[in-house]
């Protein structure tokens, strides 16, 4: 009989957290040390090194979740390309890269913010987070447990198939195969040797690169020289939001994400034109 009861208990609490959720579609919500916090305001976009920026406020306590736009976990911590940080009333920062003070607590801080998906549109997040964060000084901590948002809108939308981490993996050791098959003297080679460079950055994108290894990369290929200053390509694929491409003249150019802030990019001694021909060899419609 205990067991019933306990197990009616249980239903009844689920159906009211789904029910409650629900009525307050669309919501970013969590237990702020152990009592129920509900924004009251929200707002997501993807900025122009495509990350996804969750935010959200109830007077002005505000939370900011920061990670990658593809479906998938990212883990917080020093360090980590991926943030959440909290502000209090008194305008106290607190951040998942901040360590705190040994006197407070031993532990680093921590968390983490799952992506579980887009809305069919690709206009609506989803996903659930948790959080330690520390004040910079270390002495104050704030904890985020059963952390929530649902269907929020993300400004300007975004593509409904984002492209995962490991499908950026997968395509980085496909390039990187054909870049090693093929000589330096080759006509293709420039072709290549950018189609690796773009699968790279993909790859940063949808996973990050806290230790810049990847950069690095990027910054040691010499996939050939020259630039045609002041011209602009719009790249688009399937599994990515629309992308425009311009060429500064300096070796760099500028890289928006469905019209989000442009982010300067190294051309790493690769021309603008050998770029964006390797993006069309990868599968990209540019025009």
């Amino acid at each position: 009989m205990k067991k019933i009861f306990l197990f009616v208990v249980s239903a009844l609490f689920m159906v009211s957290c789904g029910e409650e959720l629900e009525f307050n579609t669309p919501a970013l919500q969590g237990e702020k040390d152990g009592a129920l916090w509900r924004s009251d305001y929200y707002s997501a976009e993807i900025n122009g090194s495509g990350q996804l920026i969750i935010s959200g406020g109830r007077g002005s306590e505000t939370v900011l979740l920061k990670m990658g736009a593809a479906v998938g976990t990212y883990i917080l911590g020093e360090g980590s390309a991926s943030e959440a940080v909290f502000t209090s009333i008194q305008d106290v920062i607190h951040s998942t890269n901040n360590e705190p003070d040994e006197t407070v607590q031993i532990y680093p801080a921590d968390g983490e913010i799952v992506i579980t998906g887009y809305s069919d549109s690709g206009n609506k997040v989803s996903g659930t987070f948790w959080f330690n964060a520390f004040s910079a000084s270390g002495l104050n901590k704030v904890n985020y447990s059963q952390g929530v948002f649902y269907e929020i809108p993300v400004s300007g939308g975004v593509s409904a198939t984002v492209v995962s981490c490991d499908d950026a993996v997968t395509a980085t050791e496909a390039a990187l195969a054909i870049y090693n098959a093929t000589d330096a003297t080759s006509s293709d080679y420039a072709a290549v040797c950018n189609a690796y460079q773009a699968a790279l950055m993909q790859q940063i994108t949808s996973c990050g690169d806290d230790t810049n290894t990847l950069q690095g990369i990027i910054d040691g290929l010499d996939c050939g020289g020259g630039t045609t200053p002041g011209v602009c390509q719009t790249c688009s694929i399937t599994s990515f939001p629309d992308t425009e491409y311009c060429d500064n003249g300096d070796g760099t150019m500028n890289v928006s994400i469905n019209g989000a802030p442009a982010t300067n990019f190294d051309l790493a001694g690769t021309s603008f034109e050998d770029y964006i021909q390797a993006l069309e060899t990868a599968g990209y419609s540019c025009n």
